[in-house]
C-alpha cells in the first residue's frame, strides 16, 4: 500500500487487511473501527476492529443505541453509539437490530 509516493506496508493482502500498520492502511483496505487504545487497555496505541469482527449482544460489552442500519444484501451494517462515547460499526445478518434499538457490542479478543 502506497500513499503520497511512500510505501506504507507490504505483504499478502489478507495479512495487510488483518494487521494494518497505520490507520491509513486500515481505512484504505476497507471499513475499520479505529479506537483510542486507552479505552481497551492499550494506552498509547490505536486499536483497529473490522466491522465483521465486532460482536452484537455478547455476554459482556459496551451498551449503546443503534443509530443507523445500512442494507448490504445478505448483511446489514449497524452504526452504534455506545454509552461510553465510542461509536462502532458492525456487520451482522438482517434482523439483528433496528435503528433505535438498545444493544451491547463487544470487541474481538486479540
Amino acid at each position: 500500500v502506497m500513499a503520497a509516493g511512500r510505501v506504507l506496508q507490504v505483504g499478502p493482502p489478507a495479512e495487510v487487511y488483518a494487521r494494518p500498520r497505520t490507520p491509513f492502511v486500515a481505512r484504505f483496505l476497507g471499513l475499520a473501527n479505529l479506537l483510542d487504545g486507552e479505552r481497551v487497555g492499550h494506552p498509547g496505541k490505536v486499536v483497529m476492529a473490522r466491522p465483521e469482527h465486532v460482536q452484537l449482544n455478547p455476554l459482556a460489552g459496551w451498551p449503546g443505541t443503534v443509530t443507523a442500519v445500512t442494507f448490504l444484501g445478505s448483511d446489514h451494517l449497524l452504526d452504534v453509539a455506545c454509552d461510553n462515547g465510542v461509536s462502532l460499526r458492525l456487520r451482522t445478518r438482517p434482523g439483528g437490530a433496528a435503528a433505535g434499538d438498545r444493544v451491547t457490542v463487544g470487541l474481538p479478543q486479540e
